[in-house]
């Protein structure tokens, strides 16, 4: 278990009594990495990210393969997140220590920044990273909106579901046609 000492004087962990830093689930073993942009109710709820309604949305059948087979999942923002509090860049960077921790722990080959997490690891919307990708550090970076527009937004849940698709077959054959390519 990760040091918590980051979490000490955060703001959103005062709002976070009932458990704080919720833990990532899947596998590191084929080196693949899904960042969820927040932690939802239901997954703080139950202190447990399987519980997630984003994780149940990327694991529905109809999505093709099961992510947590072939990914490890983890959220950009380890507490769930509180209209009482502005997200600061202290708090968004004490989470991303932990994010960090885990990538140098489990080592992905490929990343899939979803929603929020493409602007809050590059500064740069999503829906501007979207059939691109970024290398940098040996990693490479692929970018989805979040699985949560599926509750407000039909034609961007299509959207999504079309570029998941495009991910995964392009991790799962190791060929990028159809993005464009950026090293940093």
């Amino acid at each position: 278990s990760m040091d918590c000492s980051v979490c000490d004087d955060c703001a959103l962990r005062l709002f976070n009594s009932k458990g704080h830093n919720i833990q990532g689930i899947g596998t590191a073993l084929y080196g693949n990495m899904i960042i969820l942009p927040y932690i939802d109710k239901s997954a703080y709820k139950l202190q447990r990210l399987d519980y997630s309604k984003l994780v149940s949305i990327l694991c529905d059948s109809s999505m093709g393969e099961i992510p947590i087979n072939y990914a490890y999942i983890t959220s950009i923002i380890k507490c769930r997140e509180t209209i009482n509090l502005e997200m600061t860049d202290d708090i968004r960077n004490r989470c991303i220590t932990y994010l960090t921790k885990e990538v140098i722990e489990f080592k992905p080959r490929t990343i899939l920044c979803l929603g929020n997490a493409a602007y809050q690891l590059f500064n740069v919307p999503v829906s501007k990273l979207i059939d691109k990708i970024i290398v940098s550090n040996g990693i490479i970076y692929f970018f989805n909106y979040s699985p949560g527009v599926e509750k407000f937004d039909a034609d961007k849940f299509e959207e999504f579901k079309q570029h998941y698709a495009k991910y995964y077959s392009a991790i799962k054959n190791k060929n990028y046609y159809g993005y464009e390519i950026i090293k940093v």
